[in-house]
């Protein structure tokens, strides 16, 4: 990927997560249906057409404003939910059948002080892990503290002694020792990041440090079935700042290595961090062994919902292991802690990979455009754009909607430029700035008659941009 869109991605942390979680899970549930032999195909295959269609040159990334990025992101939104819907649908019908049972197990949380299971002894303080010692390697894994947010709000050129306070956000850093597992887990939680939305963008960036004691240590990183060495297998054409990471990356020198998973964060810098983010080098930093997930900008929060109330959740895991990371198995060892009760019973059962090399064409007709209405904040103040899956029968009237339990207006659906539609719009004007509201909307037809109204929708309004 080009640097840019890699930008882009750390500018769109939450949705995609959102997509990530939703793709582990379309996965499972396609294994296990067909396994089971309750998988509703159709359904799936839509399910992936909306994860398909929810792709990096559409979230409005380039800096344009206006109701047609707005609204992407409403539908890119919708997509994933309906992903992730259909997963869940779809596993639940397969765990009934095959009676598949959650498997309970208990973390230690590291509130303070140390903390011990069979494998680690670990040093926590407000959220930052000071040391870990593994117990069977007999050794320090960290080189300096670890989970430790940095926070740049001036390009790279100093950081923030108190990041949380420079970001007006809440902070909080959960660390816990499976009791059953070689692995400590990491919750880390960001609140309101109201420093984000601001008129001098691109100069705020944000990272977790994860500075590992791997002597003469060598990178790698998984994409999306392969690993990679950063720096050194990647192409001339683009940067070797930073890789994308599927899942989980290493820093390993052949006695031994640590491995970093990843949930819901998608790039990594390796070594250092580069303030010039189209850089390459070729050539890995000597002597480093940190690993810096790369975590926000503030590049999008005019096209946030919420604007200056973002709210990001990133998780993590540390491994260590003799030797590397093949061997190790660290990808079986990932795929437990993203799904902690089915891969394992997979394996243990024997359920193969999906064989299918690509997903069915979209029946005649399908759109798959947005169903469940949104409502999400405009570019300007006091503005919310309303949208929904459109009622194309030739006996449909208009619409009533309905804000905070008042009649609002009749909406009719439009057909701009004579292109066939499938959604409906509405923008709502004069709001007060940065507050939330509550719509409703039901269907009148030509006779007379009215459905019952749908379940409501809200939306937030971005805060005053002269604030």
């Amino acid at each position: 990927m080009t640097s840019g869109w890699l930008q882009h991605a750390a500018a769109t942390p939450e949705l995609l997560a959102a997509k990530f979680n939703a793709d582990r899970a379309l996965e499972t549930a396609e294994r296990l249906g067909s396994f089971a032999g309750t998988l509703d195909r159709a359904a799936i295959d839509q399910a992936w057409w909306y994860l398909i269609l929810n792709d990096e040159h559409s979230y409005g990334t380039s800096g344009y404003q206006g109701r047609r990025v707005f609204e992407t992101w409403m539908q890119h939104r919708d997509w994933i939910e309906r992903a992730a819907a259909t997963a869940e649908v779809e596993l639940a019908k397969a765990k009934a059948k095959l009676n598949i049972a959650p498997r309970p197990s208990t973390p230690v949380p590291c509130a303070g002080g140390v903390t011990e299971n069979r494998w680690y002894r670990v040093t926590v303080a407000d959220g930052e892990i000071l040391s870990i010692f593994d117990k069977d390697l007999g050794r320090e894994l960290l080189d300096g503290p670890a989970n430790r947010l940095l926070y740049t709000r001036d390009n790279h050129k100093t950081w923030e002694k108190h990041p949380a306070a420079a970001l007006g956000a809440k902070v909080t850093r959960r660390v816990s020792l499976p009791v059953d597992a070689k692995r400590i887990d990491i919750v880390d939680t960001i609140e309101h990041a109201r420093d984000l939305f601001n008129t001098d963008r691109w100069n705020r960036f944000g990272y977790l440090a994860f500075p590992f004691a791997v002597p003469s240590g060598a990178f790698a990183a998984h994409l999306n079935g392969m690993v990679i060495r950063p720096y050194e297998d990647c192409h001339p054409m683009t940067t070797d700042a930073y890789c994308a990471v599927r899942d989980w990356c290493a820093v390993e020198n052949g006695d031994f290595g640590v491995a970093l998973m990843m949930r819901d964060s998608t790039l990594a810098e390796f070594g250092e961090i580069h303030p010039d983010k189209t850089c390459y080098t070729g050539r890995p930093p000597i002597g480093k062994a940190a690993i810096y997930p790369y975590l926000f900008n503030d590049w999008l929060q005019m096209h946030q919902p919420g604007g200056d109330s973002m709210n990001f959740t990133f998780r993590f895991s540390i491994t260590s292991y003799s030797g590397g990371w093949e061997k190790a198995g660290v990808p079986r060892l990932c795929e437990d802690w993203l799904d902690p009760v089915m891969a394992p019973w997979m394996r243990e059962h024997g359920v193969p990979r999906a064989a299918r090399g690509s997903v069915d064409d979209p029946p005649p007709g399908w759109t798959g455009l947005i169903e469940n209405p949104r409502a999400g904040h405009g570019e300007k103040d006091g503005q919310m754009y309303l949208l929904w899956g459109a009622e194309m029968s030739p006996d449909f009237d208009h619409y009533e909607l309905w804000r905070d339990g008042r009649f609002l207006a009749d909406v009719r659906n439009e057909a701009p430029d004579g292109i066939p539609y499938r959604v409906a719009r509405y923008e709502d004007t004069g709001l007060p700035t940065h507050s939330r509201h509550e719509y409703r909307i039901r269907k009148v037809w030509k006779d007379g008659r009215s459905d019952d109204f749908g379940e409501p929708f809200s939306g937030l309004t971005r805060q005053n941009s002269k604030a």
